[in-house]
């Protein structure tokens, strides 16, 4: 049952999210794993996971994403194969109007993102003994749609 699904889900490409870009699924649930090469000299190859979450109720909205072996954000991350072991973003916010998935709508949220950083990540300077770090950010934002 649910095991199996779930199974199926992270064992299949994701059109959106890990493969290519960085735009998030439409809505629901999304997950996946892929094989990719960077797009720079680097021969690794890296085995990508992870999955998003949208979920809207009322005026609501909860969005997650994991990528777990994953390349950073930015183009260069993908560029010069630089990767983190896990990677997970939360957002949750709250809409003047009630949520509608795929709508930009006017909203107040809160946002915040966690790394771990090893040897493969951007900037990493690692002491002896370190394999890894934690990265993290928050913020508060205003959304307007018009």
């Amino acid at each position: 049952g649910f095991a199996l699904a779930l199974a199926l889900l992270l064992l299949q490409p994701l059109a959106l999210g890990l493969c290519g870009g960085q735009a998030l699924p439409p809505d629901g649930l999304d997950g996946g794993a892929a094989l990719g090469q960077a797009r720079g000299d680097s021969e690794r190859e890296v085995f990508r996971k992870g999955f998003s979450l949208t979920a809207d109720w009322s005026r609501v909205r909860l969005l997650t994403r994991l990528h777990l072996d994953d390349w950073g954000p930015y183009d260069y991350d993908r560029d010069f194969n630089l990767t983190y072991p896990m990677q997970w973003y939360g957002d949750l916010s709250w809409g003047v109007k009630a949520a509608r998935l795929n709508q930009l709508d006017t909203r107040v949220g809160l946002r915040g993102q966690v790394r771990v950083a090893d040897a493969d990540s951007p900037g990493w300077v690692g002491a002896a003994g370190v394999s890894s770090a934690l990265e993290y950010e928050s913020g508060f934002y205003l959304q307007f749609g018009l």
